[in-house]
């Protein structure tokens, strides 16, 4: 169960190809690509390990465990979170206050704390011969979506299915919500119509079973 992964680690190679999405909207989209895994990704470590970590394809290497990587969780805590985004090689944060763009490079120095300390691992990305899938439904929907007025994902708890849909949200832009908010919920049942009408296209609407809302999905 591929639970609380980022987009990168489940569908950063997604289109390593270099095609493009068939239905990236705006068209004007800058840059005009799926914005997967960029090639100069890269987190350095200093000290006795003094060496580059870029974002793997997969771990073949680990065989039967290449599908549960990393072995180990990197830390939860808001502390490691911080020193995850915004740490230097040496695990120094470039910014104390939240503030500014994350630069995304402490992933190794915080990981390497962990036993054993597979540092490759944490960089690690999913490939599409790993989850098949997935990177097939994350391709095959957005034509799906094209040609379709309504697309219902379906599947069990923990699947990925808001993981797919937030990054197809991402994609093609359009109005995001989640009957997990109190407002949208109430406003969908309020006046399931005015919902539809007045939001943005594509709308996605994720936890859309929840109760009372059979007007809203009819």
């Amino acid at each position: 169960m591929l639970e609380n992964r980022s987009f990168d680690s489940m569908l950063g190679w997604l289109y390593e190809d270099d095609t493009e999405p068939i239905n990236l909207v705006p068209g004007d989209s800058q840059p005009p690509t799926f914005d997967g895994i960029a090639n100069d990704a890269i987190n350095s470590l200093h000290g006795i390990h003094g060496m580059p970590y870029s974002p793997m394809h997969g771990h073949a290497e680990l065989g039967l465990q290449r599908r549960r990587v990393p072995r180990q969780d990197p830390g939860e805590s808001m502390s490691s979170v911080h020193q995850q985004m915004y740490a230097m090689d040496n695990g120094i944060p470039v910014d104390p206050q939240w503030a500014s763009t994350p630069r995304m490079s402490g992933f190794a120095f915080n990981f390497q704390h962990m036993h054993p300390p597979a540092l490759g691992e944490v960089m690690g990305a999913y490939t599409a011969e790993e989850l098949p899938v997935l990177h097939h439904l994350a391709k095959q929907f957005q034509r799906r979506a094209r040609f379709s007025r309504v697309v219902i994902v379906n599947g069990p708890r923990q699947s990925g299915k808001t993981v797919l849909l937030r990054m197809l949200h991402e994609s093609t832009g359009g109005t995001w919500n989640s009957f997990d908010d109190a407002n949208a919920l109430r406003a969908a049942r309020r006046d399931a119509g005015g919902f539809v009408r007045e939001s943005e296209r594509p709308l996605f609407v994720d936890e859309c079973s929840a109760q009372g809302t059979r007007s809203f999905l009819r």
